[in-house]
């Protein structure tokens, strides 16, 4: 495990975040954008965005448990779909589970620094 965080990782984080974002039809002009200078972060409460990413995993989670006990229970005939929501709501959930992985680095190496 490295001791640095890689920015790379962070691109590829925070573009699941906006496609999780972009899935649920949320508002994407607060989203971050680049020029010559860089990064520039436009203001955006990092609790809500955290917020609305558990709310969706846990409607897409919500939903394919909801087919899937229709599915047993004769209700609902499409397997497919099952399928798909489950794939859905699992990764969604991993994306997550990566978001809070990194979250949880970049505490511990500030934590870390010497003061």
């Amino acid at each position: 495990m490295s001791d640095s965080i890689n920015p790379a990782s962070i691109d590829s984080v925070l573009a699941t975040m906006r496609g999780i974002r972009a899935e649920a039809g949320l508002d994407l002009t607060r989203e971050i954008a680049a020029d010559q200078q860089g990064p520039k972060v436009a203001a955006t409460n990092f609790g809500t965005v955290l917020g609305d990413a558990l709310s969706h995993v846990n409607r897409l989670q919500q939903d394919a448990g909801q087919l899937t006990n229709g599915f047993v229970e004769g209700t609902h005939d499409d397997l497919v779909s099952v399928v798909v929501a489950g794939q859905k709501a699992g990764l969604a959930f991993q994306g997550l589970n990566q978001v809070r992985n990194q979250v949880v680095s970049a505490y511990q190496d500030i934590m870390n620094m010497p003061i």
